[in-house]
């Protein structure tokens, strides 16, 4: 499941006190001038502090070039690359802070620095890893990786660079993901990943691992922020918000089912996947029949291209495309609701893919990375399936009453289904 967030009240500066005297690794990358800056400072906007010999430490990659040259600028290091995102790491030693109450520990700075949203998601081979993606108009979504898992209970710090704007701070859910407000500005989000595990690294005694990875990315442009309005005048939420409201927490359900735990836990079986999809395919042919046929705005040729994802996945498992005698009852229930629904239009089964589509195209990601080494076949529904921004914007669109309450009850219904399935017993552990 996804965690969960809370403002920190900022007293008297941009950023709360619990942030002093702190330095973190930081990497920004200009996209134009395709000139990466690598410095120790509080916020990407502090200047930075001097690296003295921590300098020569200092390592830059990106997934196509093994090292980055870095030359001293003043206290920053930096370098050129024509890639679109750069890992950079240091090893700060064993620090002894036992008069702080914070025992002796291994202190591991990652940061990474990607010159957009879609290019934060390369891999770039951190051990602490953090990737930022956009759900809608108004939710972005932060996965933090260690050794290439989502990991639950890291620490974030999402602070926008934007001056005046208040940082968030939360923990990762089951599914590696903490799932915030947008903001306004570039972002600078960081992770803390601890390990309580004892050690010695350089001939030092440590009790614990602390690893911290930042990353900076520009923010896409959102909506725009407009003076306040008299009482009873305010602008709609988008609609896009208004169904993720009405699906209450559901998602944070779905992450603490069997399939996800199992899946989670790298025990997922190719007979567990194959039943998962074989059931999914069953949805999917059911809803691209009726939304097609209805020539639904929302669901055009990015969309259409999900289900025949989901086809070819099946065949590279080897597995044939279900037919009716495969169904689940679960599925056969969820199945006649969207049937019966589309004698009043094609809505209700949109609200279904709404919950589907967004599932798969953000946290699936990470879904379909760690099914792809379980059965040792890429499944291309997860990890290819796209197009989700311009949908949204199809979806805010859609401002009939009636259709927006099918919408809902369809998401719903949904939700239900997969929460339902997930704890099938086929899911679960022997």
């Amino acid at each position: 499941m996804r965690g969960s967030v809370h403002l920190i009240v900022a007293l008297g500066a941009a950023f709360a006190p619990a942030f002093a005297h702190a330095h973190f690794l930081w990497a920004s990358l200009d996209g134009t001038t395709k000139t990466v800056a690598i410095g120790l400072q509080e916020v990407p906007t502090d200047a930075p502090l001097p690296l003295a010999e921590r300098a020569g430490l200092i390592k830059a990659w990106t997934a196509s070039e093994k090292t980055l040259a870095l030359k001293p600028e003043g206290n920053w290091l930096k370098s050129l690359t024509t890639d679109h995102c750069v890992g950079v790491s240091l090893d700060y030693g064993v620090l002894d802070k036992r008069d702080q109450n914070r025992g002796v520990f291994w202190l591991r700075y990652y940061a990474k620095a990607a010159d957009s949203p879609a290019t934060s998601q390369t891999k770039v081979g951190l051990p602490v890893e953090v990737t930022f993606s956009v759900l809608d108009e108004t939710r972005f979504l932060v996965t933090v990786l260690k050794d290439g898992k989502p990991t639950a209970g890291a620490d974030v710090v999402i602070a926008s660079s934007k001056e005046g704007a208040d940082p968030i701070e939360g923990k990762t859910g089951a599914d590696g993901t903490l799932a915030f407000d947008a903001q306004g500005g570039p972002l600078a989000i960081r992770a803390l990943v601890t390990d309580n595990v004892k050690g010695k690294h350089d001939g030092k005694s440590y009790d614990l691992v602390r690893s911290y990875c930042s990353l900076t990315v520009p923010m896409p442009v959102v909506a725009k922020v407009e003076a306040p309005k008299a009482a009873g005048t305010e602008a709609p939420k988008p609609f896009t918000r208004r169904l993720s409201e009405a699906f209450g927490n559901n998602h944070d359900v779905v992450g603490d089912t069997a399939f996800v735990e199992t899946l989670m836990g790298g025990n997922l079986t190719k007979p567990q996947w194959e039943a998962h999809l074989q059931q999914r395919a069953l949805i999917h042919e059911e809803i691209d029949r009726i939304l097609a046929a209805a020539g639904t705005a929302a669901y055009g040729d990015e969309q259409r291209k999900v289900t025949e994802l989901l086809r070819q996945d099946l065949t590279a498992l080897g597995s044939k495309w279900p037919d009716a005698a495969t169904a689940w009852p679960l599925t056969n229930d969820l199945l006649r609701q969207i049937r019966e629904s589309a004698q009043q239009g094609p809505y209700f089964a949109l609200g279904v893919w709404h919950v589907y589509y967004g599932g798969i195209t953000h946290g699936g990601r990470q879904i379909g990375a760690i099914a792809a080494k379980a059965v040792k076949a890429e499944p291309s529904y997860y990890l290819k399936s796209d197009g989700y921004r311009a949908y949204a914007t199809k979806v805010n669109e859609i401002t009939d009453p009636a259709a927006q309450q099918q919408m809902i009850l369809g998401g719903q219904a949904a939700y239900k289904y997969i929460i339902a399935s997930n704890d099938a017993e086929i899911f679960k552990k022997k």
